[in-house]
């Protein structure tokens, strides 16, 4: 066994668990949101700051971090505590695998899952900011490739 199928098996896995459907529809409905509201308000910038400007992109995905922090510590809490729950811990370390393949596997395996659970923040970000209706002198043109940026400076290294 190698990690790569333990990568597999843990996508598989979580893919079964509601809760995960549920993180990242909550996460995508709160960035639409307060993409489409415009967060505008809360943050301290010039009137003359567009809405959809990338300072302000760049904010809402910071402000979309926090409950994403929240959520990886569900996701990965239950990688930690599953084998343990199910009573399988001892039979593991029988099979010819090594700690560390193991363990680097369930960790890669966790820490996809949570990318794509991200991206419901950043699909919601964009439809939100796509569909606001807002007069277009409020705006800049629709330019997805600010809140994929956004997304790898700061999502991806928290």
């Amino acid at each position: 066994m190698k990690s790569s199928e333990i990568i597999r098996f843990e996508l598989a896995y979580q893919a079964r668990r509601p809760v995960n459907y549920l993180y990242f529809l909550v996460l995508a409905l709160i960035a639409f949101f307060f993409s489409k509201l415009g967060i505008k308000g809360i943050t301290e910038v010039s009137v003359q700051v567009k809405e959809n400007a990338p300072l302000i992109i760049y904010q809402l995905t910071s402000l979309l971090n926090l409950p994403l922090l929240l959520i990886a510590s569900a996701v990965m809490g239950t990688l930690v505590i599953r084998d343990y729950d199910k009573g399988i811990a001892p039979l593991l370390f029988t099979s010819p695998i090594s700690r560390k393949q193991y363990l680097t596997g369930r960790f890669i395996g966790g820490v996809l899952v949570l990318l794509i659970i991200s991206l419901g923040a950043l699909l919601g970000a964009m439809a939100g900011e796509y569909f606001s209706g807002k007069p277009a002198t409020k705006l800049l043109p629709f330019n997805p490739l600010v809140s994929l940026d956004a997304f790898m400076a700061i999502t991806l290294p928290n």
